[in-house]
């Protein structure tokens, strides 16, 4: 909670309803700092997506599947060289490790 009562915004998005260029249009308008995306998420956005959509980002945290390389390469061609990048597996992508 930090970080909204020091004055952050919470976007919150139900991508089936508004559709994929209602959510580029908002991470561009609103200037998305920090994001969680799916991979399968991020490629559909890849697909569609504007020049500067994801260029407002200081943190992309993918994961919830299986990232690949390919899906990194995606993500760092369209955030900035200052962007971190952070990939979180939990239980059910490590399952028997």
């Amino acid at each position: 909670l930090a970080a909204l009562l020091t004055g952050a915004t919470l976007n919150l998005l139900e991508v089936e309803a508004v559709g994929l260029r209602a959510v580029l249009h908002r991470m561009q308008g609103e200037g998305v700092t920090v994001t969680y995306l799916v991979p399968a998420l991020l490629r559909a956005l890849m697909a569609n997506k504007s020049e500067d959509a994801f260029r407002s980002l200081r943190v992309a945290r993918i994961g919830g599947e299986k990232v690949s390389w390919a899906d990194m390469k995606l993500l760092r061609d369209a955030v900035s060289s200052n962007c971190l990048v952070q990939i979180g597996y939990s239980s059910t992508e490590t399952t028997g490790s």
